[in-house]
């Protein structure tokens, strides 16, 4: 089956803090050379912030460059603002200088920038790409406990780009950045537990992965799952309306594949009608409670 392994590893600057969203705003209330930084440039990621930052991709590179490099300058000791500082540079392409900076403010003891020095040198932006040194800073990250660190260290494990192939270690660390609060985590645990299961082994740990991904909106996570019920497989009984639930659902988040999978069996079920889809959902949702009370009802007192 199709690997995933592109959405397990995002060009996503895992960058800069994110204060508690109430810490932001009492920042922003206060004033002062970081605010606007803050406000501009704070990552999602930090694990001193919430869930206040800026995506990467979201960042005004021109706006951002400003205001932190205005607040790297009022204080020049606090590595936070030359990490925000960096994740401007790097949006506006200006990659030398973004990893300078990054290197500075790892230096000065902030090891989300670890993650900002791993991404350029695993896509190879401004340098060439090398993934054992992309895999060295992440792994600085993720032994300093960030999420995305874990995250894309174990994307590398999973894919066996510059290192040893191994789903069993690459599910460890999804674990451990799921805990850390990275949920996409989630996604690469059940690929993880699908790319180590072999013929004998238990379905129900990697098919309750993944309904644990989907229910986070993962979208290869439904995919995944309308396989599963399309083709009977991994204990699953052969279901077309839960299959073509599951696709509609990872077409409706983003996923083109499953738009394609979803029209095949559009196109070759003779039972399915469009008018029938709000009902293929409810199906599918009854079914996975059905397991659930099937398993917690189980002699050995398994859970999902």
């Amino acid at each position: 089956m199709p690997r995933f392994s592109l959405s397990l590893r995002p060009i996503i600057l895992a960058a800069t803090g994110t204060a508690l969203l109430a810490l932001a705003g009492l920042t922003a209330a206060q004033g002062g050379p970081g605010a606007e930084c803050d406000l501009l440039a704070a990552s999602p990621n930090d694990p001193d912030f919430a869930e206040a930052g800026v995506n990467q991709t979201d960042i005004d590179g021109p706006a951002a460059r400003d205001a932190c490099r205005a607040a790297h300058e009022a204080i020049p000791g606090e590595p936070r603002y030359t990490f925000q500082l960096a994740r401007a540079e790097q949006k506006l392409e200006n990659y030398g200088e973004a990893r300078k900076l990054f290197a500075a403010a790892a230096e000065q003891g902030y090891p989300l920038a670890e993650v900002g020095l791993g991404i350029l040198f695993d896509y190879g932006l401004g340098v060439e790409q090398d993934y054992p040194k992309a895999i060295a800073h992440y792994k600085a990250a993720a032994d300093a406990g960030i999420g995305v660190g874990l995250y894309n260290l174990a994307g590398f494990h999973l894919d066996g780009y510059g290192t040893r192939k191994d789903p069993t270690r690459a599910a460890e660390l999804y674990r451990k950045a799921m805990q850390a609060g990275y949920a996409d985590a989630a996604g690469g645990l059940a690929n993880a537990l699908h790319d180590a299961w072999k013929d004998g082994d238990d379905p129900k740990p990697v098919v309750d992965a993944y309904i644990a991904a989907a229910d986070r909106s993962i979208a290869f996570a439904h995919t995944v799952l309308g396989h599963f019920y399309r083709d009977g497989s991994f204990g699953l009984p052969v279901d077309p309306l839960a299959a073509m639930s599951h696709y509609h659902e990872a077409m409706q988040l983003g996923d083109d594949w499953a738009t394609l999978y979803l029209s095949r069996m559009l196109a070759f079920s003779g039972s399915w009608r469009p008018e029938n889809l709000q009902g293929s959902r409810k199906h599918a949702e009854n079914t996975h409670r059905q397991r659930e009370r099937t398993s917690q009802g189980s002699s050995h007192g398994g859970t999902l």
